[in-house]
């Protein structure tokens, strides 16, 4: 991670650190991590290369990745490092995903590469000096901050993935899907980039339409995955079950027996509605409950309706025609 995927310079014909490392094929990779201050042994100048990597003591060398200095934070030297370490994780978000997790408790590896993923797009961290009197005399004391860096006059998070492997995040609710074309609704104050249409997507995301995603990309024609956030829910019912309740900003719908707040980013009372037909999706329509529902009796059409951020509140609707016949012979 902190070489950005590569393999990083190992210094050769040098002594071991740790006795039990001496001829051991790790030595030059565990030296360079204790060179980086990535990790320190298990004490008593031990390393035991062979052993399980625990929760915590990957969410150490991560943490360490992301800015984190081991000393200061105290993750060596104080007794109380484990509960350290798994506060400065658990506050980053790297054991989401996991939980409940024990984090002294070998990985199995599924959970190090979730926990590997998680912090590669955690924000990074740096130590900001400033000078201060402390007892009398003028000291440089360092001050914690989230790493940053500019677009233009946008400033954004920085991340391992921005930093190292040149890989952006955009984050919001998907739109429009058009062939190989996906756009999303971006929420700048969660992203690490700044595009919001991709092209050359080789999977069909369309029963993602109105959930909120993360996309991960090189460039707007290189995306590397796409992946729904946590706080989505999808209610899916036939059209002639839906109701209109209520009407202006008070507006709801009601289905199997609930009714339901609706509220986009124009007002409350209305929803963004898409629409899936033959000819593919359509774009975003903003309309009130009451056009939403006008003719929804005789309907055969279905309807997704989506909460993309949990708050019990719909945001989009994504009706699905069905075309109906008459079978002559």
């Amino acid at each position: 991670a902190l070489n950005g995927g590569r393999e990083p310079a190992l210094a050769t014909g040098i002594g071991s650190t740790f006795t039990d490392t001496v001829g051991h094929w790790a030595s030059p990779y565990i030296e360079y991590c204790v060179r980086e201050g990535v990790v320190g042994g298990i004490g008593g100048g031990l390393f035991d290369p062979n052993g399980a990597v625990t929760g915590t003591q990957a969410a150490k060398m991560l943490l360490v990745a992301m800015g984190y200095n081991a000393s200061r934070q105290g993750y060596v030297g104080s007794n109380a490092w484990e509960l350290n370490i798994n506060g400065d994780a658990a506050k980053n978000g790297l054991y989401d995903g996991l939980e409940p997790i024990d984090a002294s408790a070998p990985l199995n590896r599924d959970n190090a590469a979730q926990i590997i993923y998680n912090a590669l797009d955690a924000t990074m961290v740096e130590y900001v000096y400033s000078a201060q009197t402390v007892d009398g005399t003028l000291t440089m004391v360092p001050t914690l901050k989230d790493k940053t860096y500019l677009v233009g006059a946008t400033e954004y998070k920085e991340t391992i993935l921005h930093a190292k492997y040149a890989v952006d995040s955009s984050y919001g609710q998907v739109i429009n899907i058009d062939g190989d074309k996906l756009d999303i609704d971006i929420d700048s104050s969660k992203a690490t980039g700044t595009e919001d249409n991709f092209s050359k997507i080789t999977t069909d995301y369309t029963d993602l339409l109105g959930q909120t995603v993360k996309v991960l990309y090189k460039n707007p024609d290189e995306v590397m995955g796409v992946g729904v956030v946590d706080g989505n829910k999808t209610y899916t019912v036939p059209m002639s079950s839906v109701e209109a309740k209520g009407t202006g900003t008070d507006a709801k719908v009601k289905f199997d027996g609930t009714e339901y707040k609706v509220e986009n980013d124009t007002q409350k009372g209305n929803i963004d509605v898409i629409t899936v037909d033959a000819s593919g999706v359509s774009v975003v329509a903003d309309q009130s409950v009451a056009t939403l529902t006008t003719g929804a009796a005789s309907s055969y059409d279905t309807v997704t309706f989506v909460d993309n951020d949990n708050d019990g509140t719909l945001e989009y609707a994504i009706v699905t025609k069905v075309i109906t016949g008459k079978v002559t012979y």
